[in-house]
């Protein structure tokens, strides 16, 4: 499923669920550029195996359409939200069905968003990044708070020294991510 295998077990990971094919294709090449950044894209074309995926591999972000085969996107929000409670399982509904009726119901189902075709990539971009971001940020801070006694006059790596080892990597994936982006945007 994964289009890159076996990297680092900190990897976040974006689910991509549509029965269209062509609108996976647009959803991986929009978010392709996140891979350079240590991002899994996983894909999937109906909602089953969207919940099978959701239960091993534990993705950041899905990216959920509602008119599938074999299970509704509906269906595997709540089922994902509201019955099996996974947590840290960001869902955006990502759907051609925009009346309020519709979107009332994505977010009665447990939806962290509701996105409507067409969708603009850049926003798609936005989005990802910023729930990353938000995922690695309250990760650290709520896991490995580090007291400072007095004032900090030292660099990031005696920062990082400070940190328990195994959020070491998440917050050094995290500087280089941001590092990328404002480089990128400097550009």
């Amino acid at each position: 499923m994964s289009k890159e295998e076996g990297e680092g077990k900190n990897m976040s990971k974006i689910l991509i669920v549509d029965d269209e094919p062509h609108i996976r294709l647009l959803l991986e090449q929009t978010l392709e550029e996140l891979e350079h950044d240590g991002v899994e894209i996983l894909v999937s074309d109906n909602g089953s195996e969207a919940l099978e995926i959701i239960k091993q591999e534990r993705p950041d972000i899905v990216y959920l359409d509602i008119m599938m085969p074999e299970m509704n996107g509906y269906d595997v929000c709540h089922a994902v939200k509201k019955e099996l409670r996974i947590n840290g399982v960001y869902i955006a509904m990502l759907t051609a069905k925009g009346q309020k009726f519709d979107k009332n119901k994505g977010f009665a189902c447990g939806a962290d968003d509701y996105i409507t075709k067409p969708f603009d990539p850049d926003d798609i971009i936005r989005k990802t990044e910023e729930v990353l971001a938000n995922k690695i940020q309250n990760s650290v801070s709520s896991e490995n708070t580090i007291t400072v006694q007095e004032p900090f006059n030292g660099n990031i790596a005696d920062m990082m020294q400070k940190l328990k080892p195994e959020f070491q990597e998440t917050v050094r994936l995290f500087i280089e991510f941001l590092h990328q982006r404002q480089t990128k945007e400097d550009v």
